[in-house]
């Protein structure tokens, strides 16, 4: 919206992000070349997590015991179920982009559009953590001071609102001059984070700003450093997967220049009562990519069941990984 004043406008911008209002959501079945591995030698079977099918179990048909062709189908079903809960993974990623975008590119936009809130659909606040959750998800994230302030350390918790203009510039609105061609904030007072803008802790008022300076505030803003906990539990139709992931430290603008999240294991399990089968983990190396995929490589083994097997997951900057069965140690 525009409104005039004379020759002077307040020039108001929309919002362009799109929040997903929780990390666990409903997808179509993914269908393409990602398909199953007809290459295999014998000793393995992999298949894409995720593809209409079920997951062959062929590479166990010489594992020791007595299990059937119908029990082997039934015991790699956990495997399966497994790789589609952690595809969700991608999602909680998006939720970050979004998060982290916001307090980028948001505040200005909130600024320009003379609104106090830039906070993303889904996303509550309190005494410094920024909280989500659905469908038995919930993420939890903090932004840390990438430098020292007159308000805190490098490596300080911020408490207030990212979020909020008024924790920059109370009453902020941004002024066009189309006669002069200048633009300038105006402002009723500082805001307890008005230093993360770049223009030391007390800016004049009103503030001159050109594109320049708001792209310098959106840089600074990206400076901030984060950390994300996410936990699951999913019910899925024959196995439940719970697990808590961390995100190491790491830069808001980095994550949106396309630098790889790396999701720290904490636990991750499936559990398939009706078989007395648990899958647990031996390594988990995984990655999120911005543009919306995982890398990385997830080694697990499952316990109990008409047979103990080894699974490895692959993901290779895709959606749905490739999985390798394999005999047990």
């Amino acid at each position: 919206m525009t409104y005039h004043s004379g020759t002077r406008i307040i020039i108001a911008l929309a919002s362009t992000l799109a929040f997903i209002p929780g990390c666990i959501f409903t997808q179509s079945s993914s269908s393409g070349s990602d398909g199953a591995d007809d290459g295999s030698d014998g000793a393995s079977a992999s298949a894409s997590a995720g593809d209409s099918g079920e997951l062959d179990p062929g590479a166990l048909d010489e594992c020791p015991g007595d299990a059937t062709p119908a029990q082997r189908r039934d015991a790699v079903v956990i495997a399966q179920e497994y790789g589609d809960s952690v595809h969700e993974m991608i999602a909680c990623g998006m939720l970050q982009v979004a998060l982290v975008g916001a307090i980028v590119e948001g505040i200005v936009d909130a600024i320009a559009a003379g609104t106090n809130d830039a906070t993303p659909d889904g996303w509550s606040f309190d005494d410094g953590v920024y909280r989500t959750a659905g469908n038995g998800a919930t993420m939890e994230t903090r932004f840390y001071l990438a430098q020292d302030t007159s308000f805190g350390h490098a490596g300080d918790l911020v408490e207030h609102n990212l979020f909020l203009v008024d924790s920059y510039l109370v009453g902020a609105v941004l002024v066009v001059d189309l006669v002069d061609g200048v633009s300038e904030i105006q402002y009723a007072s500082h805001g307890p984070l008005v230093e993360l803008m770049g223009f030391g802790a007390a800016p004049p008022n009103p503030l001159p700003v050109d594109y320049t300076d708001l792209e310098q505030i959106q840089r600074r803003l990206g400076a901030l450093d984060f950390e994300t906990r996410i936990d699951l539990d999913d019910r899925r139709e024959h196995a439940t997967v719970v697990y808590h992931v961390d995100t190491p430290r790491m830069s808001a603008g980095a994550l949106l220049d396309g630098e790889a999240m790396v999701l720290g294991l904490q636990s991750a399990t499936a559990e398939r009562s009706d078989l007395g089968q648990s899958l647990l983990v031996d390594r988990w190396d995984l990655h999120f990519v911005e543009h919306g995929s995982l890398t990385g490589t997830v080694d697990t083994h499952v316990e109990g069941g008409p047979l103990p097997f080894a699974a490895q997951f692959v993901w290779a900057d895709s959606g749905y990984p490739e999985i390798e069965l394999a005999c047990a140690n």
